[in-house]
């Protein structure tokens, strides 16, 4: 590793040799809330097709996990506020 450092107590260990202070946060439901910017369409999931219209797709309005501008919007969000 650079300067020598060996891996014993990992990124946090580099950090405060540093003296740098390093915080770590979970947010559990962060790609929930926010609304999305572009026109995103899912085809119906399997278990959950409306018998009526079986041939329609659904219009996300929402980040959901899995969509790959989720991370993305998600940091947007954040970096208000930091």
């Amino acid at each position: 590793m650079a300067r020598g450092v060996r891996d014993q107590g990992g990124i946090s260990q580099m950090f405060n040799e540093d003296f740098h202070t390093l915080y770590q946060m979970d947010v559990k439901s962060a790609f929930l809330y926010d609304t999305i910017e572009e026109e995103v369409y899912v085809c119906q999931p399997p278990g959950f097709e409306d018998p009526e219209y079986l041939d329609k797709v659904y219009k996300v309005v929402k980040e959901l996990y899995g969509l790959h501008q989720a991370p993305r919007a998600w940091y947007e969000t954040l970096a208000t506020y930091l």
